[in-house]
């Protein structure tokens, strides 16, 4: 049930979101043609039949079909022809130019207006015998100072946790009404995860996570293993230790099952006993059961607007140096508030809107035709040696620039490419059985 809400919502999400990121590309080119006196004869936004015509006052077709997949401008073609090279090139360019423009806007309107999207630095499960363990730090204590900062992400604390040479770390927490100081030197861990991901990183051995885990991801409770992926038992085993602390095997990145002590809270897991229920196939640990919007200021909210346009930015832009496998992680909106629906459409909205604008401005600077980067790399070789804008040779540069690009590719994924192989059909998890090769 809450797999199919959650599908239903990404559709609702992602089609609105592709929608506006077309639109806005388009508009770039359109924008910039006319300050340049191109006359623009029609402007319509998706394909299909059309829903609304409007003829503006510039003598342009403005109109709304019925499918919102897509948009297109019809230019003059005169008159785009006698445009300079550089203007070409400005009109070419704009259309990718409004779609990475439009990243950091979005963030900064959003963090500004409601808050950053935040994990609450309490801890919701204890690794046993890992290093938090070992410090005496306990479950659902609250982490108010790290080296006496005071701190009111979690998210700020992994920042100096996972530092692949980590120092130690000194903690203030509450727990109850009492307050208490802990030192942590975080193991460091090296490891390729279950997707063949290469990862070196300091951790604490805790669980921050307040939103609710898939059934699946319980390997045993209380030393009693659960069949993998087996959700009836594992949602049995729940209910028979509600509202008391168990020791919660779960199945870790790096194919291990590591032990947790937590809580399991009886009104955050009452939809474990309701078939048709939005968390039946779910369950919380903790107390809280949901994560939160933290307010910015407007000089913070810039800065982490900026933040996460670099993040989203740099996560796509290295795609093709890492598609075996690629880190779907870093493509992920942040957990959101759970009483807050409205608002976190909103925010996933942005977030959506933000990556498919920059994948779609990249996109379309590939050498491909119709697009704007063969459009441009066709004007730049005729610019160079005009016989070049025959169309003999023109078909010739599209086939080689994509070659090119094709053979880099390749190349910078070729030493990925085998120990992705094998870790997806030769090592096995803990909890599967074993995986044999050829």
């Amino acid at each position: 049930m809450d797999d199919l809400h959650d599908y239903i919502i990404r559709i609702l999400t992602i089609i609105p979101a592709i929608f506006l990121v077309l639109s806005l590309h388009e508009l770039g080119h359109y924008l910039m043609a006319r300050l340049y006196g191109v006359h623009a004869r029609d402007f319509s936004i998706g394909y299909g039949k059309a829903l609304y015509t409007r003829r503006l006052k510039n003598e342009t077709t403005f109109t709304l079909r019925l499918f919102p997949l897509g948009a297109h401008v019809g230019l003059d073609g005169e008159a785009y022809k006698a445009l300079s090279f550089y203007k070409t090139i400005a009109v070419i360019l704009a259309g990718p130019l409004f779609n990475f423009l439009t990243v950091f806007p979005l963030f900064f309107i959003f963090f500004a207006t409601v808050g950053q999207p935040s994990t609450p630095p309490v801890f919701a499960g204890i690794e046993i015998g890992g290093v938090a363990d070992k410090a005496g730090l306990e479950t659902n204590d609250r982490v108010l100072t790290v080296n006496g900062k005071p701190v009111v992400r979690y998210e700020d604390i992994l920042k100096i946790t996972r530092e692949p040479a980590p120092q130690p770390v000194e903690f203030t927490i509450q727990r109850g009404n009492e307050i208490h100081q802990a030192t942590v030197i975080p193991e460091i861990v090296d490891y390729i995860d279950l997707k063949g991901l290469k990862k070196k990183h300091g951790r604490l051995g805790v669980i921050v996570r307040h939103a609710p885990f898939d059934l699946v991801s319980i390997a045993s409770i209380n030393g009693v293993a659960i069949a993998n992926k087996d959700k009836d038992a594992a949602r049995q085993a729940l209910l028979s230790v509600i509202d008391q602390y168990a020791t919660i095997g779960f199945k870790s990145t790096d194919g291990t099952i590591r032990p947790y002590r937590a809580w399991v809270d009886g009104v955050l897991n009452k939809d474990l006993q309701t078939p048709k229920a939005e968390h039946f196939d779910h369950f919380f640990i903790g107390t809280l059961g949901s994560h939160f919007y933290n307010p910015l200021p407007v000089r913070a909210a810039f800065e982490v607007a900026a933040i996460q346009s670099g993040e989203l930015f740099a996560a796509i832009t290295t795609i093709p140096l890492q598609l075996f496998p690629m880190d779907k992680e870093k493509f992920k909106p942040d957990e959101t508030a759970r009483d807050k629906p409205v608002l976190n459409w909103i925010y996933k909205f942005i977030f959506f809107t933000a990556l498919i604008s920059i994948v779609v401005g990249f996109v379309n600077l590939i050498p491909l035709p119709h697009f704007d980067g063969g459009q441009l790399l066709l004007l730049v070789a005729a610019k160079i040696n005009p016989a070049l804008s025959a169309k003999k040779y023109q078909a010739i540069l599209i086939v080689t620039a994509l070659l090119t690009l094709y053979a880099s590719v390749a190349l910078a994924n070729y030493k990925n490419f085998k120990t992705y192989t094998h870790h997806k059909f030769c090592v096995a998890p803990a909890w599967e059985k074993d995986k044999k090769c050829d």
